[in-house]
């Protein structure tokens, strides 16, 4: 009886995933029976284990990666998922969607597509959420002018939003979920979820 190729890596990937959950529940245990929180079990992960973990995982298929991915967080919880950060990501003024570094440009209307996507990131409150009132605060603040009604500041808002989809490269939506989603007569939402970062 023959084998095929696929068959073997299948089985080779399996019995891979299955040393890295063995290995990892055995720490994990460990560490909670020694009183650990679930936070401070990922933090006494030496980063020789992460290393070692991550050199596992890089060899895998994605749908594998996202077996392991799932397997890790049932056991740390999502936010301590070494494999996953949010959509997007803001550091020393730059972004990045997917972990590509979103670029801004010096025309007007790019450049200011960049700053709302900034204000979202920044300034949101935990489900996502900024008034309209405080983006016209934060544009006046980053020099871009005050209008002079709030149909006029919503507007250019509403306009801004559309320019980032345009400009900026950020796709409506991500796994079917609106990445920016418009609040009638309120605001923006920002949608963020954490996702696996490509490897």
């Amino acid at each position: 009886m023959h084998h095929s190729k696929a068959g073997e890596e299948m089985k080779l990937s399996r019995e891979t995933i299955q040393k890295h959950e063995d290995e990892f529940n055995k720490i994990v245990e460990i560490l909670k029976e020694a009183g650990r929180t679930n936070s401070e079990v990922m933090s006494d992960l030496t980063k020789d284990i992460l290393f070692r973990i991550v050199e596992t995982f890089k060899p895998l298929k994605k749908f594998q990666q996202e077996w392991v991915s799932f397997v890790l967080e049932l056991q740390i919880g999502e936010e301590n998922n070494p494999f996953k950060k949010p959509l997007l990501v803001i550091k020393d003024g730059s972004i990045t969607f997917n972990n590509k570094k979103v670029l801004a440009r010096n025309k007007k209307e790019l450049s200011q597509s960049f700053i709302l996507l900034k204000i979202l990131l920044l300034y949101s409150d935990s489900n996502g959420f900024i008034s309209y009132e405080e983006i016209e605060k934060h544009f006046v603040e980053y020099k871009l002018g005050k209008k002079k009604t709030k149909e006029e500041a919503n507007e250019r808002v509403r306009n801004t939003k559309k320019d980032i989809h345009r400009f900026l490269g950020i796709p409506n939506k991500h796994e079917g979920i609106k990445i920016i989603v418009t609040i009638k007569g309120k605001g923006l939402k920002l949608n963020n979820p954490r996702v696996l970062m490509p490897m």
